[in-house]
């Protein structure tokens, strides 16, 4: 079911975003002739093709298929959750409790260890246990990776409950 919704959402999007991005290129070309003459010979051409092309295509990556996954995760998410509760409503709650707990959890963790209080160590980027070569290029939050980690704990429980809720039925 989850394949055949996506593929047609997919689908509906795909032709939606293409449309909005011929519309949106027409009127950038409608703009880049309207500019002054002086910008085309300050600005390179490789620049202005790439605006045109790679920032709209980008929109039309985003729309086409971030936006069915985003709504087909959350379609997934309801339906499953709404077979446990079918299933067994007790062992339900009691994971979304555990779970909102782990959550709660987290995010007192990400405060208390988080470098607010800076030290030399947590300005050191982690590499495996051997000492850095070199500074951090990018740094990335700590809630980042705490959103990564409820998501992928929240898949597992889903899981591993649906055949715990048909058993204890």
């Amino acid at each position: 079911v989850q394949a055949v919704t996506a593929f047609g959402l997919s689908q509906i999007l795909g032709v939606a975003a293409q449309r909005a991005i011929t519309d949106m290129r027409k009127r950038l070309q409608a703009r880049v002739m309207r500019l002054p003459i002086r910008y085309f010979d300050s600005t390179q051409t490789g620049v202005l093709i790439s605006r045109v092309m790679n920032d709209a295509d980008g929109i039309r990556n985003l729309v086409g298929s971030g936006l069915v996954q985003l709504v087909g995760g959350t379609v997934t998410a309801v339906v499953a959750l709404g077979v446990l509760f079918y299933l067994n409503w007790q062992l339900t709650l009691i994971s979304i409790v555990v779970l909102a707990a782990f959550a709660v959890g987290m995010i007192v963790a990400s405060h208390v260890l988080s470098a607010t209080r800076p030290t030399g160590p947590k300005h050191q980027p982690y590499e495996s246990g051997m000492p850095p070569l070199g500074g951090a290029h990018e740094r990335f939050d700590v809630k980042f990776y705490m959103v990564c980690i409820v998501f992928i704990v929240f898949d597992i429980e889903v899981v591993f409950m649906i055949p715990w809720a048909v058993a204890f039925r």
